[in-house]
């Protein structure tokens, strides 16, 4: 059983399958946890997706329409105009089907942060891969945020490369910060 931290007046801290707060979920796995940043902009994502493919669907009808309306020009513009079309079609698709929403997963196993895009069919696309070691510091960013609300972020090293995990309510980070900074320093002993 893991704590779920819930962000509230009083600063609620009860036992829960998982760790729940403003826009941070944590899901325990064998190998250790996913955090995962719900997403502010899960709706304009959705929509990108849907316009994408309303797109390409858009340049295949287009394509049809070009064969099959005589007089619609050369047979070698109609060629040329249908590599392109198929080209942008693809390139929609392609599109349409990347992750949009991030995810970090924390491997106590491999001793690793893993950079993930899951997409809307729950298929995932790593972005990035650190090991602990090379982690020069976990801390909250508040810089450009409102009141009470921060970034957590890992710092590469000791440069200004960071990795922003999750942003959500300062309480709830908090706490994950606290445990990932444990999990990184068991890590490197």
């Amino acid at each position: 059983m893991t704590m779920a931290f819930l962000d509230g007046p009083s600063g609620l801290v009860r036992a829960a399958p998982a760790v729940r707060g403003d826009r941070v979920t944590i899901d325990e796995t064998l190998w250790g946890y996913v955090v995962r940043a719900e997403a502010r902009h899960a709706g304009a994502a959705w929509l990108a997706r849907r316009l994408a493919f309303l797109v390409a669907s858009a340049a295949v009808v287009l394509i049809g329409y070009m064969w099959l309306l005589p007089g619609a020009g050369s047979p070698l513009g109609k060629v040329g105009a249908t590599g392109l079309l198929t080209g942008f079609a693809g390139l929609a698709l392609w599109l349409a089907g990347r992750g949009f929403a991030p995810e970090t997963h924390v491997d106590l196993r491999l001793k690793e942060v893993r950079e993930v895009l899951r997409d809307i069919d729950g298929r995932t696309r790593l972005v990035g891969r650190t090991a602990f070691a090379d982690i020069g510091g976990v801390h909250i960013d508040r810089f450009g945020q409102p009141a009470g609300q921060g970034r957590l972020v890992l710092r590469w090293r000791n440069t200004g490369r960071k990795m922003t995990v999750a942003a959500g309510s300062e309480t709830v980070l908090a706490a994950l910060r606290d445990r990932i900074g444990r999990d990184l320093l068991q890590g490197n002993v």
